[in-house]
């Protein structure tokens, strides 16, 4: 039976492996077959499938919005292929995956590749270091851009996080090796999925400086500083500041060292409180989460910065950010 493949990482799409283009799903159907995927065991309950795909629909309208669903990935996956090798199957009240049916999801190698990633030495192989560099490269957007529905936003925030984890080993591999430019492709590559990733910045300022161009060195701590700002309402940790003070004195020292591994403090969350600014200290998969939802505020707040009325972010005043860190002492929050 052939190969079936699935992306879901930005555009959802899905291919015969030897025919060609890939298929058209659309709307619930694909939703439907990417909550069956990304589900424990790849099983699913009717009732859970409804509640999450069709949470406003009476029960006679969701059960037939979910026969056409089906309908639709059985005519997409399921051409020249015999009864029994159906890729969905129904097995009382649940809906899953056919074992027997010969399966390539982008999300579940990448996850794969994480945890090697996760576990792995401070010295990769080459054969590690290429399947983890072709496990990365399979992240072409967020899971499922376009969906909007809440039951994908945790996936998408695990999957996202677990892609920077990936990128980081990636790119602390290469530095140990001394392969600079490759070290650099990674963290900027990383940078795309999380541009307020503190750490990352400072490890480019670092790679820059060594590579003998202080120029782009400077540049990407002047970055660093402004996103965190703009992102988190934050300063840059001491450790970042100390380095930055170094590359603009040209002076090579500590603060050029690699930063240690396993550290899994993102930095400092900000919540703004009305006059309060209050600082937690959380951990990396928080502080992406923490991230995402106030870029999500931003946006609903945008169109009110025009008419005067200030934004969340905005609202804590006027003075120096708090500042923040990855695993370093910060400063205190501005009065």
């Amino acid at each position: 039976m052939r190969e079936l493949q699935v992306s879901m990482m930005g555009t959802f799409a899905i291919r015969d492996a030897t025919r060609g283009p890939p298929s058209a799903m659309l709307g619930k159907a694909q939703d439907l077959l990417a909550l069956i995927l990304l589900a424990p065991q790849r099983s699913v309950r009717r009732e859970h499938a409804a509640e999450s795909l069709w949470p406003d629909a009476g029960a006679n309208a969701s059960k037939k919005a979910m026969r056409q669903a089906l309908w639709r990935i059985h005519h997409a996956t399921d051409s020249a292929v015999p009864e029994s090798g159906r890729l969905i199957v129904t097995e009382g009240e649940a809906l899953r995956v056919n074992p027997e049916r010969r399966l390539w999801v982008d999300v579940s190698v990448l996850t794969a590749a994480v945890r090697v990633a996760q576990t792995a030495g401070p010295d990769l192989a080459d054969g590690e270091l290429a399947h983890l560099g072709r496990a990365a490269d399979l992240y072409r957007g967020p899971l499922l851009a376009g969906c909007y529905g809440e039951w994908c936003l945790a996936p998408r925030a695990r999957i996202e996080d677990g892609c920077i984890t990936l990128l980081d080993t990636l790119t602390r591999a290469y530095e140990r090796r001394g392969s600079l430019d490759a070290s650099i492709g990674w963290a900027q590559r990383l940078l795309d999925i999380e541009p307020a990733h503190e750490l990352s910045h400072r490890r480019l300022m670092r790679l820059h400086y060594r590579n003998g161009d202080r120029t782009r060195a400077l540049r990407q701590f002047d970055q660093c500083r402004a996103v965190l700002r703009q992102e988190l309402g934050v300063l840059p940790s001491a450790h970042t500041m100390a380095l930055g003070e170094a590359i603009m004195a040209d002076r090579i020292g500590d603060a050029l060292s690699p930063d240690p591994v396993g550290r899994d403090w993102h930095g400092m969350a900000v919540l703004d409180a009305g006059p309060e600014v209050v600082v937690l200290a959380v951990p990396r998969a928080a502080a992406h989460m923490m991230v995402s939802m106030t870029r999500a505020v931003r946006e609903v707040t945008r169109p009110a910065v025009g008419s005067g009325v200030a934004t969340p972010l905005a609202a804590s005043g006027g003075g120096e950010a708090p500042a923040s860190t990855d695993g370093s002492p910060t400063g205190r929050p501005t009065p």
